[in-house]
């Protein structure tokens, strides 16, 4: 049933008071949308959003925020004008057909201090305070063979990190392959 969650209260030195008013939508019988508007006595208002659907064959889970906040450098320290903010992450899975499935996992941030700033990484899941990570695969898993394909990209949120040299690893690929009882009952496997 739609209608309003429990809210939340903090306060912060940087924000002030705050309070989060989350509002529950039901979308359908396998979807639902909340909306987490946040308001700060220091700081104009934050609108979070959370997106849950299943399929027959596949589940996604998005989230996200944005604001048009104060405007911080890397260390944190304030700079004039203000900044549209945001963060996006989520995860998915589909089954593509009986041997093949494919999912992603998606977290990125418009700067480094504004999920800590808001403190937003629990809320939404992101477990990593120092890095966010996405990553697409492709995986098949037929008879005694398994094969997986990802790629992974990597947003540092630390002071020191240098997004423009953070890594991104593509493709990774793995395969397995076992064999069946043969002579003796051994086995025989490749990876």
């Amino acid at each position: 049933q739609s209608g309003f969650l429990a809210p939340d209260f903090r306060t912060s030195s940087r924000l002030g008071f705050g309070t989060t008013l989350p509002f529950y939508i039901v979308l359908g019988p396998s979807a639902d949308l909340t909306l987490a508007p946040a308001f700060f006595s220091r700081d104009l208002p934050l609108l979070g959003l959370a997106y849950r659907q299943r399929f027959d064959s596949a589940a996604v889970r998005l989230n996200g925020s944005f604001t048009s906040g104060k405007r911080y450098d890397d260390n944190g320290n304030l700079v004039p004008g203000r900044d549209m903010r945001w963060h996006v992450a989520g995860e998915g899975r589909w089954d593509i057909n009986d041997d093949w499935r494919a999912g992603f996992a998606l977290a990125r941030a418009s700067d480094k201090t504004y999920l800590s700033r808001y403190r937003l990484a629990r809320r939404y899941q992101l477990d990593d305070t120092n890095t966010l990570t996405s990553a697409a695969r492709v995986e098949r898993l037929v008879d005694r063979s398994y094969f997986a394909a990802d790629v992974y990209a990597f947003q540092g949120l630390r002071p020191q990190d240098d997004n423009g040299l953070a890594p991104m690893v593509a493709p990774s690929v793995q395969y397995r392959w076992a064999s069946g009882p043969t002579f003796w009952g051994s086995r025989f496997s490749f990876d």
